[in-house]
């Protein structure tokens, strides 16, 4: 996690010599990769639960978009979907599959407005939701499902390749969901995870 941080700072300190005005778009579309660490519950971390790690590792994808109200604001929407899976703790044998999507939205800040190099730092808010699959070889089969007010902060880099071209270099959110389905009474059921995220963005 701290190279993640380090990268996120030297990419910015690198931008600051390449801040090049650009024109700024009115809508920018983007995609790419996902990886999220899921932090499990307490109470899905003692030796009767239903997992035996605090965290998880998860790939997806991820869709974006913004519409720039001005320069240095605009109002962006997020959904990503990222799958993890991973032997049962009674049947190690066997996988359980966890999926968490996230659909959230809210500002997005470019202090810099926008450039040949262009971060920027965002707040979202919405909702998140958690099926974990259990097959039948481990007892199942079952799904549990789930789902959450999840908000996220953080930012990113984007790369300018043209007037209507940027690639996204690197994305960090800390997020934060709380699926009461993975909990215990007196317990926590607060989940804090961490997302990067990288791909390509379009503008308009």
């Amino acid at each position: 996690m701290k190279k993640l941080l380090g990268l996120s700072a030297l990419l910015l300190v690198a931008s600051l010599p390449a801040m090049a005005q650009v024109s700024t778009p009115r809508i920018e579309v983007g995609g790419g990769y996902t990886f999220r660490s899921f932090a499990f519950p307490p109470a899905f971390n003692d030796a009767g639960g239903v997992v035996n790690f605090p965290r998880v590792n998860m790939n997806g994808w991820d869709v974006n978009a913004a519409f720039n109200v001005t320069n240095w604001l605009a109002i962006a929407g997020d959904v990503d979907g990222t799958r993890n899976s991973s032997p049962d703790s009674f049947e190690p044998t066997v996988n359980d599959t966890t999926w968490v999507y996230t659909v959230m939205g809210g500002p997005r800040v470019y202090p810099f407005g926008h450039h040949k190099i262009t971060p920027f730092a965002q707040v979202l808010l919405g909702h998140g939701y958690l099926t974990i699959y259990i097959p039948p070889a481990a007892g199942g089969p079952f799904t549990l499902s789930d789902g959450s007010f999840a908000f996220s902060a953080g930012g990113g880099v984007d790369a300018s390749l043209g007037h209507h071209f940027a690639i996204r270099l690197v994305e960090f959110d800390y997020e934060r969901t709380a699926f009461t389905a993975i909990a215990s009474p007196g317990l926590s059921d607060a989940n804090n995870n961490f997302k990067v995220k990288v791909g390509a963005v379009i503008r308009f």
